[in-house]
């Protein structure tokens, strides 16, 4: 049970920003170690806070005002009071960044009483985080990830609009189920991808590892092993299932989550297109006709600068760079 209220907040942002004396993180280090919900809040803001350091000024914080708190607050021998659980939004400290246009957020839910509630929304921002259950999620740009956690149970429940990666250890006795749109997917051990966008008439699940199910409440749909894509096409309510080894269109879905590609005689266009889905820097070609062109190649988190560097030697293209684009030039192809 995740034991925390304003001062807690307050303790964490103390902490994050570097502005915390020792007692301060005493009694922050007291109240992680007294639960593992505890402990998993704290990872929660850490990361949040991480991510958000580009973009964020932390000179924004009224520290002062947060020192004080702490001081009114504080108990004798730093430890920290219970506090009931309460159904509500809890504000996060870190969070304040979104009024400075934060391009991401991270809420954290109490939920009913046994649950742990998350919601992620991201915008020009792929925000990859740790989620109880022994779950891990990568939320790529333009999403929403709400995610519920039963402590009781171990169950899992998310909603998705947008498109998320999920690498899950799976447990038969903890169930872990995405609904988005009209849709269900439900984990059977495995590392997949959901992509679901409101304007598209195609919902594609794509795997990479184990096998989900991919169903509906009136169609049982189809099973989805590793190597295969499901496709639910919304407008003739119609599940289908590919093997991505023949449909090359679905090749390195996860790459923005994984940063893992592999492109077997695949058209530049297509690979720049997956390469710009994954990095902050973007790729630009000078002549449309060169997206005609066609590459072999393999990348597994690579620098941005290497790839740039084997595609341009691989064409025979040169490359300039203005801020963070960088731009071939060179022949084309029919």
């Amino acid at each position: 049970m995740i034991e925390h209220n304003e001062h807690i907040d307050d303790l964490i942002g103390l902490v994050l920003t570097g502005q915390a004396a020792d007692e301060v993180k005493s009694e922050l280090q007291l109240w992680i170690e007294k639960d593992p919900s505890n402990a998993a809040y704290f990872r929660q803001m850490q990361a949040l806070m991480a991510g958000a350091a580009a973009s964020w000024d932390v000179t924004s914080i009224d520290v002062d005002a947060a020192w004080k708190r702490v001081e009114n607050a504080s108990v004798p021998g730093g430890r920290v009071m219970d506090i009931k659980r309460r159904n509500r939004l809890r504000w996060q400290y870190a969070v304040a960044a979104v009024a400075a246009g934060l391009l991401f957020t991270v809420f954290l839910f109490t939920g009913t009483p046994g649950n742990v509630e998350f919601a992620i929304h991201t915008k020009q921002e792929i925000v990859r985080d740790t989620l109880p259950g022994d779950l891990i999620a990568t939320v790529n740009k333009n999403s929403n990830l709400q995610f519920e956690y039963n402590e009781k149970t171990g169950n899992r429940k998310a909603k998705l609009s947008g498109e998320a990666h999920f690498w899950v250890k799976h447990n038969p006795e903890k169930e872990f189920i995405i609904e988005t749109q009209d849709v269900l997917i439900k984990d059977i051990g495995t590392v997949f991808n959901v992509q679901s966008y409101v304007g598209s008439d195609s919902i594609l699940v794509s795997v990479s590892e184990g096998v989900v199910q991919f169903y509906s409440s009136i169609d049982e749909g189809v099973e989805i092993s590793a190597g295969q894509v499901g496709i639910y096409v919304k407008s003739q309510k119609k599940f289908e299932l590919k093997s991505v080894e023949n449909e090359d269109q679905f090749e390195n879905a996860s790459g923005y989550a994984d940063r893992q590609f592999r492109f077997r005689n695949t058209a530049i266009s297509k690979v720049l297109e997956r390469i710009n889905e994954a990095y902050n820097e973007r790729l630009e070609l000078q002549h449309e006709s060169m997206g005609n062109c066609r590459i072999i190649a393999s990348f597994s988190d690579e620098d941005i600068d290497v790839i740039v560097g084997v595609i341009a030697e691989s064409m025979g293209w040169k490359v300039s760079k203005s801020g963070s684009t960088y731009t071939f030039d060179g022949q084309g192809c029919e």
